[in-house]
């Protein structure tokens, strides 16, 4: 929204200085048009300077939820981004780490969740500023059970590309019948998406819509079909990132 504001306040500067009449007497007493053309200039530079300010200033965010994976490489480029995102091009409140158990080594790690808190912590990130969140299975879930966790409307999710595809058509969905608030401003902050990423995009869209299919009121957690649909695609996807990590 800043960025949006600062454009606007910037073109209209520069329109401003456009129309602004041009006839300067250079006489030490101010003509009534050329008092004008100095009050439009002063108006138009004022404009102009408030909009680069608002247009460069850095974005402040309540919360920036880091989507789960039970490929671990993909965690840790997604706690990294948002790392780096708070740092050098938002102003961060909390993080979110968000994901339950599906697909990771429970040996190594108790949730995604956990593997997300441990790489946070390990970037100088403070206990305080994390919220964890080790109940969902998938993108659903992710953003229901995360949000709960937020207190505020300016929220980032840092994931691939497809993926906050699916987000924002969960959040837009949820906004239609109620089920979160309308207020709620999802910040994408993408990861580069790989190969596998791109092919498991396809059925999940799918599996999302078609969840999603009777609203978000009535959908059901964790339901079966989706559920074991899921846990095919998963296994799919880390062939097909184990094959392009061997032929890289």
């Amino acid at each position: 929204m800043k960025r949006i504001i600062g454009t606007v306040l910037i073109a209209s500067g520069v329109l401003f200085l456009i129309l602004a009449p041009s006839n300067i007497t250079g006489s030490a007493i101010l003509s009534p048009s050329e008092g004008r053309f100095y009050f439009k200039y002063i108006i138009s530079l004022i404009l102009f300077v408030v909009g680069i300010f608002l247009f460069i200033s850095r974005k402040t965010l309540d919360a920036i939820i880091i989507l789960g994976t039970p490929i671990e490489e993909d965690i840790k480029e997604r706690t990294e981004k948002a790392v780096e995102s708070s740092r050098k091009k938002t102003e961060t409140k909390v993080f979110v780490a968000s994901g339950g158990t599906p697909g990771i080594d429970l040996k190594k790690y108790k949730s995604q969740s956990h593997m997300i808190y441990k790489m946070l912590r390990q970037a100088g990130i403070k206990p305080l500023e994390i919220r964890i969140e080790n109940k969902s299975e998938d993108t659903l879930e992710n953003i229901l059970y995360s949000l709960r966790k937020i207190n505020g409307t300016e929220i980032g999710v840092v994931s691939s590309p497809s993926h906050l595809d699916r987000v924002e058509y969960i959040v837009r969905r949820g906004k239609e019948d109620g089920s979160i608030d309308k207020n709620i401003h999802i910040y994408r902050i993408e990861t580069k998406e790989s190969f596998a990423d791109k092919i498991y995009s396809v059925p999940a869209s799918l599996l999302t819509r078609y969840k999603l299919r009777k609203g978000l009121k009535d959908v059901k957690l964790s339901e079966g079909f989706v559920k074991k649909m899921r846990t095919a695609f998963i296994y799919l996807v880390k062939m097909f990132r184990e094959k392009e990590e061997k032929e890289n």
